[in-house]
């Protein structure tokens, strides 16, 4: 087996993440061109792992060049990793991610600049030894919060506990609206609660270009889409979740709400039971909420519409230098203060 790298997705990629159950929207072409156009300076990276010919192995990357730059493999609350045929016997199977992985560090270069691998729910289980096991890489456990879908959307809804429940019939009786948009003005509506949420926890939002493309994407051969669930009240648009979608997996990647109807009108419930409405209607089997980002609140919240907690790692490659310098540039830290947007006296998950 060799690996080679790529500046462009090879055209069998797709019968890669065929080949792998785990392999999910985060791993398709679609996604990461599409996050290397709207942000400047970054690239996309791929890396692919041939037997005889047949590309039995892939990893794809975000690369910012420079003295200081970042190798990130699932930036941002996504996931990333090695792809490997499900054929392959574990041995190879094993060596091939370990080519990928190895690769990947080489790329990172100098002592400054960072490396960073976030594996989703179901590689985890199959890739946590080989990098918690490397000296090489600092986990950092970002655990996701997953909907079991089965039975359809009923059933899902049946599993919210009695508070959430209560919300969720609340909310809609009060007028709060859950539905699924390409429209641009409402996505506009959302982007400018979004800045504001992002603006609140010093992070950078999400470029408008961006969001505006993911949702407008039709799913090609990889299968892989997205949509907007937008939440209304009386016309207006008070939040909305971004969501990716391939095969079984729905994931709920961004999300929003006014934080002053919170405790009147329950945008959020309102807008999970439109995720879990759309997510089923589309067939898949499960809607991952994502971590919590050290939010107690937010992830009691969670668990409270059923949620299961499921391992996931990030993890970390990279210098003492580059750790000091991670912290002032306030990269990778959790929220401030440890709650949510809309979190005060008296407030509740």
């Amino acid at each position: 087996m060799d690996c080679t790298r790529l500046d462009a997705a090879p055209a069998d990629w797709t019968d890669l993440l065929d080949a792998d159950p785990a392999a999910d929207a985060w791993h398709c072409p679609f996604w990461i061109e599409a996050v290397a156009r709207h942000r400047p300076g970054t690239r996309p990276l791929w890396l692919v792992v041939r037997d005889g010919g047949r590309l039995v192995a892939g990893l794809a990357a975000l690369e910012t060049p420079g003295a200081t730059g970042r190798l990130d493999s699932g930036p941002d609350g996504t996931a990333g990793g090695p792809v490997v045929r499900a054929d392959l016997p574990a041995d190879q199977a094993m060596a091939a991610a370990r080519l990928l992985v190895d690769a990947l560090l080489e790329r990172r270069g100098g002592a400054l600049r960072g490396c960073g691998i976030s594996l989703n729910p179901g590689h985890e289980q199959r890739w946590s030894s080989l990098l918690a096991g490397d000296a090489r890489f600092r986990r950092r456990d970002v655990a996701s919060a997953v909907l079991d879908l089965e039975g359809g959307a009923e059933a899902a809804g049946a599993r919210f506990n009695k508070a959430k429940r209560n919300e969720r019939s609340r909310g809609l009786r009060r007028g709060v609206v859950a539905e699924v948009s390409t429209c641009a003005a409402d996505l506009e509506a959302w982007h400018a609660l979004h800045a504001q949420a992002a603006a609140h926890w010093g992070v950078a939002p999400l470029p408008l270009g961006l969001v505006r493309e993911l949702v407008d994407h039709r799913p090609g051969a990889d299968g892989a889409g997205a949509f907007f669930t937008c939440v209304r009240l009386e016309g207006q648009v008070v939040g909305g979740h971004l969501n990716l979608h391939r095969g079984p997996w729905v994931t709920a990647w961004s999300g929003v709400t006014d934080p002053a109807l919170a405790r009147t009108h329950f945008p959020s419930t309102v807008a999970v039971w439109g995720d879990v409405e759309e997510a089923c209607r589309r067939g898949a089997r499960w809607l991952d909420l994502g971590a919590s980002g050290g939010i107690d609140s937010l992830s009691e919240f969670k668990r409270s519409l059923g949620a299961r907690m499921l391992p996931r790692g990030w993890y970390l490659a990279e210098s003492l230098p580059r750790r000091a310098l991670r912290r002032v540039l306030g990269q990778g830290g959790a929220a401030r203060g440890g709650a949510r947007w809309h979190d005060g006296p008296g407030s509740r998950p």
